[in-house]
């Protein structure tokens, strides 16, 4: 009876919901385990964990099947709280752990390896493209995120790394600890049997407790190396900088919402601070922490035709790929980004086609994970294809 759900009081009303498989987890009918749990703000409010009526064939199409039952549930909710006049204004952000069930919800190609999930996914879809076509409705947000959430666990056991964490100082003992106890064993045999405490080597066992006095005095050593080395902890930094959100006077509204999409999804899923958009030629979009100018401290504007003759532009333009620079203050270049706070941990240089490039600077070193870089990657599609229109 100690246990429970505590239910926090709270002004947020974001709903966030998490979707997790255990692909043919049954070991009897090999039926996928799938599990969702919904948070309004930070109370959890609804969540489940069943097995699934059929055998899907591939994680992707259990990881879909999980997420329609998610979605499905979240719009049932935020109907229910619309019909209770508390309207939820942003959209619902689903994390889900399998890249193809994002590529799914977003792409209009329907493939005919899917035609067994065709329902779930042009539902899902629907969900998602209602973010595009209105403003303040039932709305969706599919990320691909990895993470150990409530539902993950209720579907698997706590792995065994999370426990053994926690006594971390112990197991890093664990060698001296042994070779203490070894070497406090081998003296008192020697003791009660009658056997000088300090070896003369006179004896074959006395020279067999030689070679075993050794091996623990270096049980004990490397205890001791063990406890000197300590993983290092690597902690966000607060970028310096004041908010900015300064967008394109020539850009459409169409791509102004898909500008701020790109903004948002990073945000709220990556360690992403700060974003800048520059598109053919033109600085499309800077928002997040800015530089402050030393002079006003007012934010420094991205000068778009000096950033581009930099080496960062160009060699992230030629390459076509994806430059990730996961610890900025080791980079000399870092001059070429005076729009950025200083204190900027890690960047991401995204080409967006042939004509641009998304500069996205984080708050942690290392922290970009590939699932992200994947992520930006595809967002970066998406917004190619958006601000290329006319």
């Amino acid at each position: 009876m100690t246990m429970g759900l505590t239910l926090t009081a709270s002004s947020s009303i974001d709903m966030v919901a998490y979707s997790d498989v255990d692909w043919a987890g049954c070991p009897d009918t090999h039926r996928s385990m799938s599990g969702y749990c919904v948070y309004l703000g930070p109370s959890l409010i609804s969540w489940s964990s069943k097995r699934q009526p059929i055998v899907s064939r591939s994680s992707a199409e259990a990881e879909y099947r999980a997420v329609a039952n998610t979605v499905a549930d979240c719009s049932w909710l935020r109907q229910l709280l619309q019909e209770l006049l508390c309207v939820v204004p942003k959209a619902t952000i689903v994390y889900c752990d399998n890249i193809s069930a994002v590529y799914l919800s977003a792409n209009p190609v329907h493939h005919r390896r899917t035609e067994h999930i065709q329902l779930d996914i042009h539902f899902i879809r629907e969900q998602v493209a209602l973010r595009k076509t209105s403003r303040g409705r039932s709305t969706l947000y599919l990320y691909m995120y990895i993470m150990h959430t409530i539902n993950e666990l209720s579907m698997h056991a706590i792995p065994s790394f999370q426990l053994t964490r926690s006594k971390d100082t112990l197991v890093r003992a664990l060698p001296i600890l042994i070779g203490g106890a070894s070497l406090l064993d081998v003296l008192l045999n020697r003791v009660v049997s009658g056997i000088a405490a300090v070896s003369d080597a006179s004896s074959s066992q006395s020279r067999a407790n030689i070679l075993t006095l050794a091996l623990f005095v270096t049980d004990i050593l490397a205890g001791l190396v063990w406890l000197s080395i300590r993983p290092k902890t690597i902690s966000s930094v607060a970028p310096r900088g004041v908010d900015c959100k300064r967008v394109d006077e020539d850009v459409s509204s169409s791509a102004l919402r898909e500008l701020l999409w790109t903004w948002d999804s990073p945000m709220v899923a990556t360690c992403c601070k700060s974003l800048v958009v520059v598109y053919g030629g033109n600085c499309k979009l800077q928002i997040g922490v800015a530089a402050a100018s030393p002079e006003d401290g007012n934010v420094v504007d991205v000068d778009a035709q000096k950033f581009m003759q930099g080496s960062l532009y160009k060699s992230a333009m030629e390459s076509k790929k994806q430059s990730y620079l996961a610890n900025l203050a080791l980079y000399p270049g870092r001059t070429e980004l005076p729009f950025l706070p200083n204190n900027t941990q890690a960047l991401i240089l995204q080409p967006i086609g042939d004509k641009g490039i998304a500069v996205i600077g984080g708050d942690t070193t290392r922290a970009f994970t590939n699932l992200d870089q994947a992520w930006i990657a595809m967002i970066a599609d998406k917004l190619d294809a958006t601000l290329s229109k006319p």
